[in-house]
């Protein structure tokens, strides 16, 4: 986190020379902005997170950048605007808890209690941001009054619809935005969203690894859950969850509504950014003008939209060829009564069907999950747990089964 954040506004083989002004207009205090870094980084961890960790916070933060710049849309931002994306970006999740807003809320934790059960996280993490910036030799902003104002009501806006619950409002809220062209401040908010579910729109083996880190927390989650005896939240069940029926589901009714918002918005918009164009993009040549940033935009919306076809596809593959194991997970509790007439002259005979495998079938699976959790646990072993017996069947057999077909079909991958 701490390098990417520099590099944007510090390093010298940047292209991007409107991130750099912010430093020479006073914007930024080189030094404190490294303290202040330094600080964020460290309560990322704080709670040792499978997900929502510092690489979470980097990944977000770099998706930003890229995704302000793909489309144009840095055109139309003026410097405090693009600091205060970039700053959202990287302070979004901080001292995350690994659980959901609802986990707080079932619980009645101090957070839930403290924020009153409303975007608890988002409330928890812009609190953090706040105190971590008024610490000494951590205030990297050397901002007027006005300005920082400004910056910390576009902060807080951008933070509190990171809040998942927030999703369809903020999609709606866009899309009305448009009728009267003031997209202003939601549209920054939706692009930080967008990034922080961003993951469905990134090639195959990025998209892949992260669902695997977030399904751990969930499944944490769930654990914790049961010894509360308390009911158990989509996705939190280790032995139930369907994971590729998920994965499909979340591209298909939330990132891709999302991502042709922004995309139609940003098409929309292009005359306007064209016109308020302030700073040269690295990915536009020359000065922006409607066709080029039209261009761009068009560029960045075959790009996600070939990544979720893709992967969407690639899930589909995962759960049909995850259908040929029989888990105790997705095992019927009896065994279901066939009726079957084997020729005319027998009586109709009770056949029991063979859902209960052989005891060798049965030593073949074990052995395939075994090697399946020990391909995963090498593959991964920031992420994955130190003992492969803890890693959950369903993730390990649904990486193994992945990889094994990786080589055959990244050559049609976007």
């Amino acid at each position: 986190l701490r390098c990417t954040f520099a590099n944007l506004f510090f390093s010298s083989k940047t292209r991007l020379k409107q991130f750099k002004t912010l430093k020479r207009k006073g914007l930024v205090d080189s030094q404190q902005f490294f303290n202040f870094c330094d600080s964020i980084e460290q309560k990322y961890q704080k709670h040792r997170n499978f997900y929502h960790n510092g690489i979470h916070g980097t990944d977000v933060l770099q998706t930003v950048h890229v995704m302000i710049n793909s489309t144009g849309l840095i055109n139309f931002l003026d410097d405090l605007e693009i600091l205060a994306i970039l700053f959202a970006a990287a302070c979004h999740d901080v001292e995350h808890t690994g659980t959901t807003n609802d986990f707080h809320k079932d619980t009645k934790s101090v957070l839930a209690q403290l924020y009153n059960n409303v975007s608890v996280l988002e409330n928890h993490h812009l609190e953090t941001t706040w105190n971590t910036l008024g610490q000494k030799y951590c205030n990297m902003l050397n901002l007027s009054g006005s300005q920082l104002k400004y910056f910390k009501e576009l902060v807080h806006e951008m933070i509190l619809h990171t809040d998942l619950a927030k999703h369809f409002d903020q999609v709606k809220s866009i899309n009305s935005a448009l009728a009267v062209m003031t997209p202003d401040t939601c549209l920054l908010a939706l692009v930080l969203h967008a990034a922080d579910i961003s993951n469905a729109a990134k090639p195959w083996h990025l998209q892949q690894l992260f669902t695997m880190q977030i399904l751990q927390e969930f499944f944490d989650q769930g654990d914790e859950l049961k010894q509360r005896n308390m009911s158990l939240p989509p996705l939190s069940n280790r032995t139930t969850t369907n994971i590729p029926d998920s994965q499909i589901g979340f591209i298909a009714y939330l990132v891709k509504p999302l991502y042709e918002s922004i995309s139609n918005c940003l098409s929309s918009m292009a005359p306007v950014i064209a016109a308020r164009a302030k700073h040269g993009s690295s990915y536009i040549q020359g000065v922006p003008t409607a066709s080029s940033i039209l261009a761009t935009v068009n560029d960045f919306d075959n790009l996600w939209r070939g990544n979720l076809t893709y992967n969407s596809n690639r899930w589909g593959k995962i759960k049909i060829a995850s259908n040929r194991f029989a888990r105790p997970s997705v095992m019927p509790k009896t065994p279901k009564i066939l009726f079957k007439k084997k020729s005319k002259e027998q009586k109709p005979e009770a056949i029991i069907e063979d859902d209960c495998e052989s005891e060798e079938d049965q030593e073949e699976d074990i052995k395939f999950i075994q090697k399946a959790r020990k391909s995963l646990a090498m593959s991964h072993p920031a992420t994955m747990s130190a003992n492969p017996e803890n890693i959950p069947s369903e993730i390990a057999i649904t990486a193994y089964e992945s990889k094994e077909t990786v080589n055959s079909e990244d050559s049609s991958s976007p």
